[in-house]
C-alpha cells in the first residue's frame, strides 16, 4: 500500500505542475461591419479574448465588444481591433471607405445655404412656392423646397431627362418645349380633398406621351428619406431624397419644374411660373 502511495503522490503532483504551467493561447482577432451612410456597426468575431481595443482610424477609440461608431466625414479609414488575454494579443486591421452624402435629411436645412437656388420667387408671385434647390451624389438626388404658409400637401417634380422638348410630354403648352419624362408625385401629408382621401407617399411616374401621360408607375416608394414639412419663420420647408437608380437614364443636363397642389389637387403654386406669355422655360441642371 505504501508503495502505491509513493507512486501516485508524485504522479498527482506532476499533473498539477503540468496543468499549472500550461500556456494560454493568444486570441484570434476578427470583425465584420455594416455601413449606414457614416455610421458603422462592428460585429466582433474574435475568439478567446478578455478585452478589446478598437481604433476607428479617425482619432477615436473604444473598448466595447461590439461598438457602433459614427464618422463626421467620408473617406477611407483604417480600423484596427486589438484583442488581448493572458496569453498575449492579436490585432486585425481593415480599411473602410465611407461616402458622405451631398446633403443630410435631418430637417435642419443648414447645408442648403451652400447651394444656389434652381428657382426663386421670393414674393410668391405665382402661388405658394418661394424657392427650390437640388444637389446630388452618386446614389441620390437631394431636393429642397421652400413654400409660404399656404403651401399645400402635394409636391410634384417634373423631369425632362434629356434637356430636349422633342421627346416627352408637352404639358398642354404650359411650358416652352418642356418634353417632360418623369413625374415625382409626393403627397407629403395625408389629406381629404374633393376626389377622396390621399395617403402620404411618393410615386414616380413615367410619361408615355399620351394626352394624359402618367399611366406607368416606375416606383411606388420613390422618396428614400424626408424631413416632412417643417415650419420655419412662417414658411414651410422640406428636404427629401430620391434614388438616382429610379431614373437611371437621366442625361448629364436635365430640366426640372416644381408644382404645389392644395387639398383639392388644384395648383397652389409653381416654379417656374406657368401660363405666362410666352410660356416659361424650364430651368436646367447639370451633373458635373
Amino acid at each position: 500500500m505504501k508503495n502505491y502511495v509513493k507512486i501516485i503522490l508524485p504522479l498527482f503532483l506532476f499533473i498539477l505542475l503540468f496543468n499549472g504551467c500550461k500556456k494560454t493561447d493568444p486570441p484570434k482577432a476578427d470583425f465584420i461591419y455594416t455601413v449606414d451612410i457614416l455610421t458603422v456597426t462592428f460585429d466582433n468575431l474574435t475568439t478567446g479574448a478578455d478585452s478589446y481595443l478598437w481604433d476607428f482610424g479617425d482619432g477615436n477609440t473604444s473598448t466595447e465588444e461590439n461598438p457602433v461608431h459614427t464618422y463626421t466625414d467620408g473617406g477611407t479609414f483604417t480600423v484596427s481591433l486589438k484583442a488581448t488575454n493572458e496569453g498575449g494579443d492579436d490585432t486585425y486591421t481593415e480599411d473602410i471607405t465611407l461616402v458622405k452624402p451631398a446633403a443630410t435629411i435631418d430637417g435642419a436645412f443648414t447645408e442648403w445655404d451652400d447651394y444656389t437656388a434652381l428657382y426663386s420667387d421670393p414674393d410668391a408671385d405665382n402661388g405658394t412656392l418661394l424657392e427650390a434647390k437640388i444637389t446630388y451624389d452618386a446614389a441620390f438626388l437631394f431636393i429642397y423646397v421652400k413654400g409660404n404658409s399656404s403651401t399645400g400637401p402635394v409636391i410634384q417634380v417634373y423631369f425632362d431627362k434629356d434637356n430636349s422638348g422633342a421627346t416627352g410630354w408637352d404639358y398642354w403648352g404650359a411650358y416652352d418645349t418642356p418634353g417632360l419624362d418623369y413625374l415625382l408625385e409626393y403627397v407629403v401629408e395625408d389629406f381629404t380633398g374633393q376626389y377622396g382621401d390621399a395617403t402620404a407617399g411618393a410615386t414616380l411616374l413615367l410619361a408615355d406621351e399620351e394626352d394624359w401621360p402618367w399611366n406607368t408607375t416606375a416606383s411606388e416608394n420613390a422618396v428614400t428619406a424626408t424631413s416632412g414639412y417643417v415650419d420655419v419663420q412662417g414658411n414651410k420647408l422640406i428636404e427629401f431624397s430620391v434614388a438616382r437608380s429610379l431614373m437611371a437614364d437621366l442625361g448629364t443636363t436635365i430640366r426640372i419644374s416644381f408644382q404645389n397642389s392644395d387639398n383639392d389637387w388644384e395648383e397652389a403654386g409653381s416654379l417656374p411660373q406657368m401660363w405666362l406669355d410666352p410660356p416659361a422655360t424650364l430651368n436646367t441642371f447639370t451633373f458635373e
